[in-house]
């Protein structure tokens, strides 16, 4: 027998309705914890870093590396625009949830 699986806009739904049941069947299946860093640099200018996160108890290896995140103020706001200033990474952060919503 050759199984079918139901692709919409990239989501595998059958995995994703099979993850639904599991978080049902067993609530800790749901719970992360992620974790972010940030270190500050000079003026306004922030790097930060967000690493591997924790997932049912368990932490998640499949990211080779952190992905570093840079945040600064355009020059009239005092920054030298060497990345998006908190309001702009703060709109980024919610668009997905809006578009996979």
């Amino acid at each position: 027998m050759t199984e079918t699986l139901t692709i919409r806009n990239g989501i595998d739904v059958d995995q994703l309705l099979a993850t639904i049941e599991a978080i049902k069947d067993d609530p800790a299946v749901g719970t992360f914890t992620f974790r972010a860093s940030s270190r500050w640099e000079e003026g306004t200018y922030n790097v930060g870093e967000i690493g591997r996160f924790i997932h049912a108890g368990q932490e998640d290896e499949t990211r080779d590396e952190a992905f570093q995140l840079e945040g600064d103020e355009p020059p009239v706001l005092l920054g030298r625009n060497r990345g998006p200033n908190a309001v702009a990474h703060t709109l980024m952060l919610l668009m997905p949830n809006y578009s996979t919503s």
